[in-house]
């Protein structure tokens, strides 16, 4: 039996349910409990080498961890390791799970600060504050392509004038840091009577 197109856990539950009804038809009587448990062990590790011939080949990885391992695990522990693994390639590969619909708008003391949206070509930064030379309404647009760029990105304003590259055609853009809010001068000495 191949798992196919099934998820791992639909094809250990029908091979599970084979091994039931086989179990079921084969009764033994064993006049050594040594024989007994010898045979119940090798019966399991054909199961796990049944189990794991008919997954797919994208689990190979997991199928070779698992083979080099002595003794064999228990056809449990294969059934839970190759299913963490099902999950972990699930989640690392699936791509319509994504930023994709993300958006961040951030806002300070004065109103909006900048929008930031996450896009499937990249990130998009919109600058709502202040005046940009380039944008008589002081709206700044940067598009960053690279996602290695991002790493740019952090620092003590989330900006850096380095965003673009000499040979891409989106110019450097700088998001400014929010204003300062003013300061009063606080008096030195603040006594309290009670």
């Amino acid at each position: 039996m191949k798992q196919g197109d099934q998820e791992v856990t639909e094809y250990y539950t029908e091979m599970l349910g084979m091994w039931q009804e086989l179990d079921l038809s084969c009764e033994e009587e064993w006049e050594c409990t040594g024989d007994s448990v010898r045979f119940k062990k090798k019966m399991e590790n054909e199961r796990v080498f049944e189990f794991l011939a008919g997954l797919n080949r994208e689990l190979d990885d997991v199928r070779s961890r698992v083979l080099s391992r002595r003794p064999l695990p228990s056809i449990r522990e294969v059934f839970s390791e190759v299913r963490r693994e099902e999950s972990r390639r699930r989640v690392m590969l699936d791509h319509s799970v994504g930023p994709e619909g993300s958006a961040l708008l951030t806002y300070g003391p004065h109103g909006p600060m900048g929008l930031m949206l996450l896009l499937d070509v990249g990130l998009l930064l919109l600058d709502l504050v202040g005046q940009a030379q380039d944008s008589p309404r002081g709206l700044i647009v940067s598009i960053v392509r690279s996602w290695a760029t991002l790493k740019t990105l952090v620092g003590p304003y989330m900006a850096s004038p380095q965003i673009g590259s000499p040979n891409s055609p989106i110019k450097p853009t700088v998001i400014r840091p929010p204003p300062k809010p003013r300061q009063t001068k606080l008096p030195q000495k603040l006594s309290v009577n009670f």
